[in-house]
């Protein structure tokens, strides 16, 4: 944060253009000479205050919780171990035909922005993806549609409603 005060003190900041246009009731505060830097400052003073009012953990905290992370890693050695992949064998894998008009037309955005030997490249990738939590759903997804040839999830954790939020 400090670093960030004497970058601001150094060189002032411009808004114009399209930051203007999307943020001008911010651009408008700091029209005047001084005001990042000097919010900068009230922020960093109100983050020193919250800090120094936390408690810190006793030693005994600290070291409990860094047990539990050992037996949760070991557990997670052992359900990894345990997983059960038969079902690879019922997989079917169809390679996509960039010579066939119909996956050119249906690629031609992809192809525009990443060029056909990448998306070749990536048509043929296998991709495995540990603990998928909320977030990873979405990068799963994201993954998955941009036309990888195998995917795998290795996730030992249940879903909980708090992974619905993210």
């Amino acid at each position: 944060m400090q670093n960030w005060v004497l970058n601001a003190e150094k060189k002032s900041a411009s808004y114009n253009g399209l930051i203007s246009d999307h943020n001008s009731t911010w651009c408008t505060k700091f029209k005047v000479k001084g005001a990042y830097v000097q919010m900068l400052k009230e922020v960093q003073k109100k983050l020193e205050d919250a800090l120094s009012r936390l408690e810190l953990p006793a030693i005994n905290q600290i070291e409990e919780k860094k047990k539990s992370v050992s037996k949760a890693k070991e557990v997670l050695k052992k359900e990894f171990i345990s997983v059960n992949v038969d079902y690879d064998s019922k997989v079917e894998n169809k390679d996509l035909d960039f010579e066939d008009e119909t996956v050119k037309d249906r690629w031609s955005r992809n192809i525009g922005v990443m060029g056909l030997d990448a998306l070749k490249k990536q048509a043929s990738s296998s991709i495995l993806l540990f603990n998928l939590g909320g977030i990873g759903v979405e990068i799963a997804k994201n993954i998955i549609l941009s036309g990888v040839k195998q995917f795998t999830v290795a996730d030992a954790k249940n879903t909980r409603y708090s992974d619905l939020a993210s």
